[in-house]
């Protein structure tokens, strides 16, 4: 039997395989106390091997977390721990990786040169080239998020940086710069709005709305510019909760005006828990990722 876990920053997902059927089931993500969680989780849980996705910067050789913003968890070596409190493997590798893995695995699209890109509480991407996994020196050649949308920016990052383009389209960060640009042009009709979803469902009513909408728009499509021009594929997937919830966010063709190479093809994931598939995967068919 094998455990995979993907541990997003609102959402965590627990998948186990075993005789060749997958049962998943979805918590919240503590704030607090993950060990302890896990340990819950998986206590009475009789398995060979971990594969764990987690959002940050992790280092795969370490299974180390490094750090994650968003869970606000720094150098926590989650390898180490849990093998010592289980006394079975565990891999620890980035959420983003792991979702693309299973996207590539279980979706519809199978180009070699395939990128996945995840919108959700924060932004990851994982990319294959020629069918190869990209991973880099420590497994973090895909954190695309901390892409610099504008190097003169007051926007701060969850990371503690500025101008990234996860401070601006990442659904964490939303609220924040719907309400900072709102303030900018004398607006305060964001002021109580706390999650992208909120603002998604009022934008409309306002011209001022509207206005930061297209922002947003502008923003992902300068982003995912600039990935096309860095690999060159032939697809790029767009998955999570608020690019997959609200799709005119993509507008494909402010994405082809940024464009010096040819536009590639723009899908959206229609993979259900592809960051637990993608785990289950690397435990199954042991994909060597250090």
């Amino acid at each position: 039997m094998n455990v995979g876990i993907d541990i997003g920053a609102t959402k965590t997902r627990i998948g186990i395989e075993k005789d060749g059927k997958i049962l998943i089931e979805e918590f919240y993500t503590p704030k607090e106390n993950l060990i302890n969680f896990l340990f819950q989780k998986l206590s009475n849980i009789k398995f060979e091997k971990i594969v764990i996705g987690i959002a940050g910067i992790v280092n795969i050789k370490k299974g180390e977390v490094i750090y994650s913003p968003n869970l606000k968890i720094k150098n926590l070596n989650l390898k180490d721990i849990l093998e010592k409190i289980f006394r079975k493997e565990v891999i620890v590798v980035n959420d983003a990786i792991a979702a693309s893995i299973g996207e590539k695995i279980y979706g519809k699209y199978k180009e070699k040169n395939f990128v996945y890109i995840t919108i959700s509480s924060g932004i990851g991407a994982g990319i294959f080239i020629d069918n190869k996994l990209i991973l880099g020196k420590d497994g973090n050649a895909h954190e695309v998020g901390h892409i610099t949308i504008d190097f003169n920016s007051r926007i701060k990052c969850s990371c503690g940086k500025y101008g990234h383009w996860e401070a601006y389209c990442s659904g964490n960060s939303i609220p924040n710069f719907v309400k900072y640009y709102a303030h900018l042009k004398g607006y305060k009709i964001f002021d109580k709005i706390k999650s992208a979803e909120e603002f998604f469902k009022i934008y409309k009513r306002y011209e001022i709305g509207k206005e930061i909408f297209k922002l947003l728009q502008i923003i992902n499509a300068k982003a995912i510019a600039s990935i096309i021009h860095l690999y060159d594929p032939e697809i790029v997937v767009i998955g999570g909760s608020v690019a997959v919830n609200n799709k005119k966010l993509i507008n494909k063709k402010l994405i082809k005006k940024e464009l010096l190479v040819r536009m590639p093809k723009i899908g959206f994931s229609k993979v259900k828990n592809n960051g637990v598939l993608g785990c289950l995967e690397i435990c199954k068919n042991n994909l060597k990722l250090k």
